[in-house]
């Protein structure tokens, strides 16, 4: 009951700002991204539609990615079905940095889909177009060597109480 009485303030929120003729954005992220052999520092723009990251062909072949063995079936919001390459990055934003998933499509700017988003803690909020915290953020990182002599991070989530209220 909690939670649809607060969707239901959002959306008085949202009516109220747009019918005072305040424009919802996209939200841009300053990301880093990487993968086997080196880091970039890309533009991404957030998309809550977006289960995963989606990245160019020429940054994931930049970069090193770990690709998966299995392709990915997908659809875009206008209903298209497609199939895509899947691979393995990890992004960094605000100093929160995860392992997420990606999908290589051809695209004019890389996206930042909710999975990593809600790995980080993060939020969008249209009315400020910036990310904000959820939670405290906690990842236990470790090291593996990659098949070429490279090293790759990892990370091993765990959330508790006790590590709800870490910034």
């Amino acid at each position: 009951m909690g939670e649809s009485k607060a969707s239901l303030d959002v959306w008085r929120e949202l009516v109220r700002l747009c019918s005072e003729g305040f424009v919802l954005g996209h939200i841009e992220v300053e990301a880093e991204v990487t993968g086997l052999r080196s880091t970039r520092i890309v533009r991404m723009l957030v998309d809550t539609s977006s289960t995963y990251l989606v990245l160019p062909a020429s940054l994931a072949e930049e970069i090193g990615t770990a690709r998966l063995p299995l392709k990915t079936k997908a659809s875009l919001a206008n209903g298209q079905e497609f199939t895509a390459e899947t691979v393995v990055v990890e992004v960094e934003v605000e100093k929160r940095k995860v392992p997420a998933t990606a999908l290589i499509m051809e695209t004019k700017k890389p996206l930042l889909g909710v999975e990593a988003l809600e790995a980080m803690g993060f939020r969008a909020d249209p009315t400020t177009r910036r990310l904000e915290a959820t939670r405290g953020y906690a990842v236990r990182a470790y090291r593996i060597q990659a098949p070429y002599h490279s090293t790759i991070s990892l990370g091993h989530f765990f959330q508790s109480t006790c590590l709800s209220s870490v910034p």
